[in-house]
């Protein structure tokens, strides 16, 4: 992909593969040390974002926008191929 593994222009493996798993009240709060990427798909499956966050929520808070929408602009971004930065807010030309 031209995006080259991610949709953001910064190049941190934690901000995904790390994603932060609970809140302790200090700077630097916890963590997941599995590195496994847990995709949009695994929120859907599991039945929304309060029983499964994925490695995009943590970062983003799209409470009005149902994670099938996100799952499927992603789904799209990869299809199309679309240049570094991207973000959900944006609509790719023609559609």
């Amino acid at each position: 992909y031209r995006y080259a593994h991610a949709i953001h222009t910064f190049g941190s493996c934690v901000r995904c593969h790390m994603p932060r798993v609970a809140k302790i009240g200090e700077a630097g709060d916890a963590h997941s040390h599995t590195f496994r990427f847990m995709y949009p798909q695994a929120t859907i499956k599991a039945g929304g974002y309060d029983k499964q966050p994925n490695a995009c929520s943590s970062c983003h808070h799209h409470k009005d926008t149902p994670v099938e929408d996100l799952v499927g602009f992603l789904e799209a971004a990869k299809k199309n191929d679309m240049p570094r930065p991207f973000t959900v807010h944006q609509q790719p030309e023609g559609r």
